[in-house]
């Protein structure tokens, strides 16, 4: 039976200005189809998330941001709280989750969403600097990023996210002599029980996704998610 995942794409209360989430939601997907998986993208509205219960995939993509959460525009808080519910619950019990770039600082009305995740942008404190081209420098000891080379890419560089203790650093880059996490793994803690979550901070927009090496980290995280050894 071929794999399933869901790339859920922020709407509403979880879409901002700054990003083409429908743009990279179609690079991601494209990723997830060369890799043989059957594909839904799906927007985030509230009940998308409740059929995780029901039927859910082997992964499931957030690509979503923060916006307006004024509930007579999208919804209360308490209208989204099962989808939140599910999503969690989907991952406990052992399936996959994948937050990218702006998923850091999205599902702020969900109790559950840091931890899940592993970290978060923290307003006043989180930030990155202008968009321009970095190198991306590799944690081997984790088994998505073994071998794996620096590479370049244009993108935004997430900078002084708060991050759970306990999470395994897949890539990084420093910054004024420290090093920074742009993406992590999780696995084998209480708040993930026997599912696997990345977060991967790249992503802004489409132009970090021609980067060959992006496109090669991307694809790593996703066999690793999918189980694919």
């Amino acid at each position: 039976m071929r794999q399933r995942a869901w790339v859920m794409v922020g709407t509403g209360r979880y879409e901002d200005p700054w990003h083409d989430l429908p743009a990279t939601a179609y690079r991601v997907a494209r990723e997830l189809t060369a890799l043989d998986v059957d594909v839904d993208v799906r927007g985030v509205r509230p009940g998308s998330l409740e059929g995780l219960a029901t039927d859910g995939p082997d992964l499931v993509v957030v690509m979503a941001s923060a916006g307006r959460t004024d509930p007579e525009f999208d919804g209360s808080d308490a209208d989204w709280a099962p989808g939140h519910r599910a999503l969690a619950e989907h991952v406990r019990t052992g399936g996959s989750l994948l937050g990218l770039h702006a998923a850091a600082m999205t599902f702020r009305d969900s109790p559950a969403w840091d931890h899940l995740l592993g970290g978060r942008w923290v307003e006043g404190r989180s930030w990155h600097p202008p968009i321009e081209r970095w190198t991306v420098e590799p944690d081997e000891t984790h088994p998505v990023t073994a071998g794996l080379k620096p590479f370049e890419l244009h993108d935004e560089r997430y900078t002084d996210l708060e991050v759970a203790e306990g999470v395994q650093p897949l890539v990084w880059f420093a910054a004024d002599g420290l090093r920074q996490p742009v993406a992590w793994a999780r696995e084998g803690v209480p708040e993930v029980g026997r599912g696997r979550v990345v977060y991967d901070a790249l992503g802004h927009g489409v132009e970090s996704y021609e980067s060959h090496g992006r496109r090669g980290l991307l694809a790593r995280e996703l066999r690793w998610l999918l189980r694919r050894g």
